[in-house]
């Protein structure tokens, strides 16, 4: 479980250095899975099944993966009374630079990587308020 907070960090690092030396398609991406990585591991952390379980539940799911982790945290946050809106506005913006720069025939320019930087410390800096991790 602590392997996927390292991954987090490890990704959002990457991140920062790929947008530092103008790789921003990439330094996007990187930003966009850090955020799911720690999502992932706030989930397995806080959910009474074992981590196992969690895997298991989110291979059957009809979601996707990225749809599973995104979904099933907010209904936490909501559920819980704690502010969903903030981690689900930014983290659905995130995810569609990433689309968009893995995907789509646009540029991903210096604008984008920095504003998925941004939104990345968002997210990740409103979950660890959140759930002290």
């Amino acid at each position: 479980m602590p392997h996927l907070k390292n991954k987090s960090e490890t990704n959002t690092e990457a991140a920062r250095l790929l947008h530092s030396r103008n790789l921003y398609p990439s330094a996007i991406h990187s930003a966009y899975y850090a955020c799911l990585q720690i999502v992932k591991h706030i989930i397995i952390k806080e959910s009474p099944k074992t981590p196992s379980e969690v895997e298991d539940e989110i291979k059957t799911s009809p979601e996707s993966t990225h749809e599973y982790l995104i979904n099933r945290l907010t209904i936490s946050l909501r559920e819980d009374g704690k502010d969903y809106k903030t981690f689900n506005n930014n983290i659905n913006q995130l995810k569609k630079l990433r689309v968009e720069s893995d995907y789509s025939n646009v540029l991903s320019d210096s604008s984008k990587s920095k504003n998925s930087l941004d939104l990345n410390e968002i997210i990740i800096k409103h979950l660890k308020a959140i759930y002290k991790t």
